[in-house]
């Protein structure tokens, strides 16, 4: 599977957690690319408002998902779930 980040330039900790992240879901099988957008805005102080969105391309098809969180590991991690859900209909149907 080839991961592709876009968007916001990630420091080493920033790149740690976003490939611990994605470590742990298990449709990467079925992955041939994974396409990671992220985009901060709201910024308050030290903080910023994290926007993921991906983009998953499969056997089944072409798959997106988008979530957002003052966190990046929490903004990540809600946008795998919704890619994992839809992933997981798909895979049924067929």
């Amino acid at each position: 599977m080839k991961i592709q980040n876009s968007g916001e330039k990630l420091d080493d900790d920033q790149k740690a957690i976003l490939s611990n992240v994605i470590a742990g879901f298990h449709f990467q099988n079925h992955t041939e690319l994974l396409e990671i957008n992220l985009k901060t805005y709201d910024k308050e102080g030290n903080r910023a408002k994290w926007v993921s969105n991906i983009r998953a391309s499969t056997d089944w098809g072409l798959f997106t998902a988008e979530a957002d969180d003052w966190k990046l590991n929490l903004s990540a991690k809600q946008a795998l779930r919704k890619l994992e859900e839809q992933l997981e209909k798909a895979k049924t149907k067929r």
